[in-house]
């Protein structure tokens, strides 16, 4: 469902990239990039973790993001605003990105 989502975005349409599911990871272009999926924040694999890309909804709050770092993860990146916390801004004409911190990455479209 992961690849699918990415090739055929209904929002930015279509990415011309091959895309492939596998049972814990998608591939684009033969990368292959593991997915994971847990209720709760620890009970993730994270400590080989370099980059997590969240799209709960729940860390919406800079506060909230640190159990990530705590376990070893150096940078997030959150689909949804963090209200007190720095990030990136981007069009949602993606013609700019104005970083804001080194570890958090907000992006809201």
């Amino acid at each position: 469902m992961h690849a699918h989502l990415l090739e055929f975005d209904p929002v930015h349409g279509l990415w011309p990239a091959v895309f492939a599911a596998g049972e814990a990871s998608i591939s684009i272009d033969g990368t292959r990039i593991p997915v994971t999926s847990a209720r709760n924040l620890e009970d993730q694999p994270l400590d080989s973790v370099n980059v997590v890309i969240d799209c709960t909804g729940a860390f919406r709050t800079e506060a909230n993001l640190t159990p990530y770092f705590a376990a070893g993860v150096k940078k997030v990146i959150v689909s949804a605003p963090v209200n007190d916390g720095p990030g990136i801004i981007c069009s949602p004409a993606k013609v700019f990105c104005v970083p804001l911190s080194n570890n958090v990455a907000v992006m809201d479209w």
